[in-house]
């Protein structure tokens, strides 16, 4: 008989183990270096907490497999930690870093489409006022993710949040390269003598952004029509970057005076025009130097100053005994009767972005087609029948049944994350390079340019989101942990 309650006792301490470590997402109650006594103590704590809520009404465990009914449902909010002592130095990689974020309201600026700055600048407002302005300086990233860092993530795999950081410069950095060298071309694109003179070609076929350089059905300087008839389909994008160049380096550097009746300054009007090739011109030619000294500058006084974060220091007992604490106030807080708002708002706005960024890409494959950049439409069309088999892997089916389950309690249960994580991490990446290159190739077409802008701003959440999962939680392991975990066998009881 004491055996027989000694083996029940092990399993409701396993099944109460097992319940909080998929609550939080985290193997902390059978972490390394946790005492035996402590993970024995804190699962008798959460078998009384359960039997305490079962008895108060709140749901019954009797024909739940006791607490496993909670084993599927993932907390991955986080408890945030934040440096102390920044130095201007983090400030000043910060102040880059949103620097270069305004590449699309660029675009928006180059086009004389302003509505997208709205749209854009609400979106980016947003992202900031989720977190404090010290967590974005400590890493610029978390702007787009909710969650912030993750004590959980540290207790459980000591991946410091400097890594993710680092991989969010590399990705920023790639992007920005890709943009610029969608305009690289040979020295006479950019030579000066394109931005004086004038053109006796029918301006009919320029884009709208170049509207304003029409004087009376004729194109004025610089010669866009001429200058995508020289090169070729692939390189047509230099020439929108030399016509919105040409205001700035008419306004910064001083005009050939046999070239005075000529200048741009008297015959552009459109001040979009003027202050998209500024901005154009510094985003997308400093952009890459600016990022990488801002990630530099951030290096030094991190690492070399020794001014390092808690966050970035190996897992200490307190710090598993902080987790653990907020382990138990999150276990009391969870009620799968009464789901929170805001966790229903978080799912409702994954599943959304999980399905505009699959729409949109369908949408950029015919936008591809319809500007005639075939090797962009068959490249688009590459990553959206991998979107399609990944999805059809889980059966679309089990796609709304994921959300509906995750919905209804207001925490993202498994199959919801793998659905989510697969789009995040593989097709998301692979769509914002592509976008980023091929973006200045369609702004001939205003439809193509917001809907390839609200394309890339999509791909980036996913991305982020992913990477941060992926890195900083290692959500893949958890799940594969969850699926291949065997269930724990029922033992009679005694009046059975």
């Amino acid at each position: 008989m004491a055996d027989q309650e000694s083996d029940s006792h092990s399993a409701v301490s396993a099944a109460a183990s097992r319940c909080l470590r998929h609550i939080t997402g985290t193997n902390v109650l059978g972490g390394v270096g946790m005492p035996l006594s402590s993970r024995s103590s804190l699962a008798e704590q959460a078998w009384e907490l359960l039997q305490r809520r079962e008895q108060a009404g709140a749901y019954r465990i009797v024909n739940i497999k006791d607490p496993l009914r909670l084993r599927r449902w993932y907390n991955l909010e986080v408890v945030a930690k934040h440096c102390k002592g920044l130095s201007w130095g983090a400030y000043f990689c910060l102040a880059w870093d949103l620097a270069s974020v305004f590449t699309l309201m660029v675009a928006a600026l180059v086009t004389s489409k302003y509505f997208l700055i709205a749209g854009l600048l609400v979106l980016f407002l947003l992202a900031v006022l989720q977190v404090g302005l010290r967590r974005a300086v400590l890493s610029p990233i978390f702007m787009l993710v909710p969650e912030g860092s993750s004590l959980f993530g540290l207790a459980d795999h000591q991946r410091s949040a400097l890594c993710f950081n680092l991989v969010h410069v590399i990705l920023k950095t790639m992007c920005l390269m890709l943009a610029v060298s969608a305009f690289q071309s040979t020295s006479d694109t950019f030579s000066s003598f394109r931005c004086y003179g004038e053109s006796e070609q029918d301006c009919s076929e320029a884009p709208d952004f170049l509207q304003s350089m029409c004087r009376e059905g004729k194109f004025s300087a610089p010669d866009y029509i001429s200058c995508t008839q020289q090169h070729d389909l692939w390189l047509e994008g230099n020439c929108n970057f030399n016509a919105a160049y040409c205001p700035l380096y008419d306004q910064f550097f001083s005009e050939p005076e046999s070239s005075s009746s000529t200048s741009l300054n008297d015959r552009l009007t459109d001040e979009g025009s003027r202050a998209g090739g500024f901005f154009l011109y510094l985003g997308l030619m400093f952009g890459p130097f600016l990022c990488f000294g801002g990630s530099l500058w951030w290096a030094v006084t991190v690492v070399v100053l020794k001014k390092k974060c808690p966050w970035a220091a190996a897992p200490s007992p307190a710090l598993r005994e902080e987790v653990a604490a907020e382990t138990q106030r999150r276990l009391k807080e969870f009620d799968p009767n009464k789901a929170s708002m805001t966790g229903r708002a978080w799912i409702l706005f994954d599943f959304g972005c999980f399905v505009f960024d699959i729409g949109t890409d369908f949408n950029t494959l015919l936008t591809y087609a319809a500007t005639n950049n075939t090797a962009f439409f068959f490249v688009q069309a590459a990553l959206l029948i991998l979107a399609m088999m990944t999805q059809c892997r889980f059966g679309f089916r089990r796609v709304w049944t994921s959300f509906q389950e995750s919905f209804a309690v207001g925490k993202r249960s498994d199959a919801f994350m793998e659905m989510t994580r697969m789009e995040k991490s593989c097709e998301a990446p692979l769509a914002m390079l592509l976008q980023y290159y091929a973006f200045w190739f369609l702004v001939s077409s205003p439809y193509a340019v917001f809907t390839a802008a609200f394309g890339m701003a999509l791909s980036f959440r996913g991305m982020v989101s992913g990477s941060y999962e992926l890195i900083h939680l290692s959500v893949a392991d958890k799940l594969y942990h969850s699926a291949v975990e065997p269930e724990p066998e029922e033992k009679p009881t005694a009046s059975g």
